[in-house]
């Protein structure tokens, strides 16, 4: 036996009502075929519908069989219903943060600049005297240097000479290393290449200051 269920009015939806199921239709599967059925249910009692065969529901003997059927096709609806399902969303991965890593600041490296190397043979004047200076060893970890001094006096002055290079300020400082009363210090700015020395000599006695320049074979 086929029961069709007919619903007769001829009154339209209220705007606000199709508004309110609008609404509604993201409700639970299941949950909305329960509110169906006791829809239903209510309209039957209210006696607003009329069923084909609506003996069925008013005989005792055949209430059970009608409501057994009317369970299954809701039933079926429902199962029918959770079958449709959505298509699965693609998923976006999303890079990974990554912390940008903190900037390492490099050591500064200073330049270094090479020695001049003083060691040779430098001739000219001191005290406008015919002067010969000989550098003859050299140490390039602290700059100093030795060697000999000969100045053409009336008494040829022979000495023994211990210096030291500043080369940032490029400057020369020397002594004479014998005794004599002739002995003194001697101060002398360096050109650029390393070839020219100009500067004073003090003696240690009488403080007595001779200018002297030299100039490197």
């Amino acid at each position: 036996m086929i029961i069709i269920v007919k619903v007769e009015s001829n009154k339209k939806i209220n705007p606000n009502v199709s508004g309110l199921i609008s609404n509604h239709l993201e409700l639970d599967t299941f949950y909305f075929q329960i509110l169906t059925f006791n829809f239903i249910l209510r309209l039957l009692k209210l006696k607003l519908i009329n069923l084909p065969g609506g003996m069925m529901f008013a005989n005792t003997k055949h209430s059970f069989l009608g409501f057994a059927l009317l369970f299954t096709v809701l039933t079926f609806s429902f199962f029918t219903g959770c079958e449709k399902k959505e298509a699965p969303k693609e998923t976006v991965k999303m890079p990974a943060e990554t912390t940008p890593q903190p900037a390492v600041e490099q050591p500064k490296v200073e330049e270094i600049k090479a020695v001049l190397d003083l060691k040779g043979t430098y001739t000219g004047t001191l005290d406008s005297r015919a002067t010969t200076l000989k550098i003859t060893e050299q140490t390039d970890s602290n700059s100093t240097f030795s060697g000999s001094i000969t100045i053409n006096y009336r008494e040829v002055i022979n000495q023994k000479i211990s210096g030291k290079l500043d080369q940032e300020k490029m400057t020369v400082t020397m002594k004479d290393m014998l005794h004599s009363r002739y002995a003194g210090t001697y101060f002398a700015k360096l050109s650029e290449d390393g070839k020219k020395l100009s500067g004073t000599f003090t003696q240690t006695v009488d403080k007595t200051k001779s200018s002297f320049s030299l100039n490197k074979k």
